[in-house]
């Protein structure tokens, strides 16, 4: 037995485990839609941490980045729930041209691109000082700075929709490996 917890097979078993329950976590806590800027926060934070050191600690982890950066975070949700929320609204409601439709669809992909670059942003600024001001201002600057990474964090979130839409169970396995994986993505650009 001491010789399987030792193995490379077991590391790599409990690392995608944390992984998994991370996902699942975030899922949960993200079910009242308004909480999804605290949550995506947290899940940011301990993949954070978890960069620096190993995985571990999900659960203590995750509750104290909640508790931390609460308000920051909850009104980036609420923002990004807000402007989805209306351009979804124009989308089901009203009859709109081609062109009115292509801007709608530029600002869903754009608000989620700054949405993450925000929830980023509040993430890596727990040291700093916060100015809402000045990381909002840079979080619209690493949309344009890093263009093709952006585009291909929303790709990734949106096959994950259609992929959750198409299968539900999928979610549960698949969402700290897609969380993981956006990590990778828009933090690259602080390294």
């Amino acid at each position: 037995m001491n010789r399987l917890t030792g193995s490379r097979f077991y590391s790599v078993l409990i690392t995608i485990t944390d992984y998994i329950l991370l996902g699942i976590l975030w899922l949960v806590t993200s079910l009242p839609i308004l909480t999804i800027g605290v949550t995506s926060s947290a899940v940011l934070s301990v993949l954070h941490q978890w960069d620096k050191s190993s995985t571990g600690s999900i659960f203590g982890s995750y509750f104290r980045a909640v508790r931390h950066q609460l308000l920051d975070s909850f009104l980036n949700g609420l923002f990004y729930v807000l402007v989805l929320g209306t351009i979804s609204f124009l989308f089901n409601t009203i009859e709109i041209a081609i062109p009115v439709a292509i801007g709608l669809i530029l600002a869903f992909v754009m608000s989620t691109m700054l949405f993450l670059n925000l929830t980023l942003a509040i993430v890596l600024s727990k040291h700093h000082q916060f100015h809402f001001g000045k990381i909002f201002e840079k979080s619209v600057q690493a949309i344009f700075l890093n263009l093709l990474p952006n585009l291909l964090s929303v790709v990734i979130i949106y096959l994950s929709y259609v992929l959750v839409s198409l299968f539900p169970p999928m979610l549960f396995i698949f969402a700290g490996g897609i969380w993981k994986i956006l990590y990778q993505i828009i933090s690259r650009r602080i390294t």
